[in-house]
C-alpha cells in the first residue's frame, strides 16, 4: 500500500532502497535507533529482507519516503 501526499510518496521498503538506506542511516543518524548501525551493505540487505517478510506476514510495515516529483529517497 502506497501513501501519497502533495509532495511525498511513502512506499513499502524493497531491495531497490538498500543502498539508499545503507548510505543515509549512518552511525551518527542511528545512534539511538533499532536496529543498531550496520557495518556493511550485507547487513542492510538482511535487515531489508526481514522488513519485506514482516510486511508480507502483515506484522510490521516499513516505508521508504521519497519526493513525489523526483523519487529521491529521503528516509
Amino acid at each position: 500500500m502506497n501513501i501519497e501526499t502533495s509532495r511525498l510518496m511513502l512506499k513499502p521498503v524493497t531491495q531497490k532502497y538498500i543502498f539508499d538506506i545503507f548510505n543515509n542511516f549512518t552511525n551518527e543518524v542511528t545512534v539511538y535507533m533499532f536496529p543498531c548501525p550496520v557495518k556493511d551493505i550485507s547487513e542492510t540487505e538482511n535487515i531489508v529482507e526481514c522488513w519485506i517478510k514482516q510486511c508480507a506476514n502483515k506484522t510490521d510495515y516499513v516505508y521508504a519516503i521519497t519526493l513525489k516529483e523526483t523519487a529521491e529517497f529521503l528516509g
